[in-house]
């Protein structure tokens, strides 16, 4: 049995998407230390634990490198 999909294939009713251009990363700063991104995620990291934790980590813009990443149990402020 021919699915929709291919139903509307063989009678061109079906459009493909175009192609999307891979994001590049910009880098807008121009010496390490300029930039300093921050993030956290909220996640179960390990299948043996019993609940999420919190990952969080700090990357030099201009080196990409991390510069302190932590696993918390809970978030403060």
């Amino acid at each position: 049995m021919p699915t929709i999909i291919d139903q509307a294939k063989r009678n061109n009713f079906y459009f493909l998407r175009p192609k999307r251009k891979a994001h590049d990363r910009e880098v807008v700063t121009n010496y390490p230390g300029e930039l300093i991104q921050h993030d956290t995620s909220h996640y179960n990291f390990s299948p043996y634990a019993a609940s999420k934790w919190y990952l969080i980590t700090s990357l030099d813009d201009f080196s990409r490198f991390i510069l302190y990443a932590v696993l918390v149990e809970r978030e403060t402020t």
